[in-house]
């Protein structure tokens, strides 16, 4: 488990702990990349999405109409890197 990463913080949804494995993840290098290992089995039966295109194209539009219609039980996250 990478120096850094509180899986049992995460896990019982602290957000300082969940802040800084996000922040250990976006700086890349090994350590990311062993955080998102440690965290994967975690994950349950998630799904990730990417919308793409550029600027100006309703990326945007598509996912706010897309969110409400996830089905009960289900929540959707949001992550937008320009």
């Amino acid at each position: 488990m990478p120096t850094g990463l509180d899986l049992q913080g995460i896990l019982a949804g602290e957000r300082r702990s969940i802040a800084r494995a996000i922040s250990l993840v976006e700086r890349g290098g090994q350590q990311g990349r062993d955080a998102a290992t440690s965290l994967f089995p975690y994950t349950g039966r998630a799904h990730i999405i990417g919308i793409t295109g550029a600027p100006g194209t309703g990326k945007s539009t598509v996912v706010v109409g897309w969110r409400p219609n996830c089905g009960r039980g289900m929540t959707a996250g949001w992550e937008s890197w320009r």
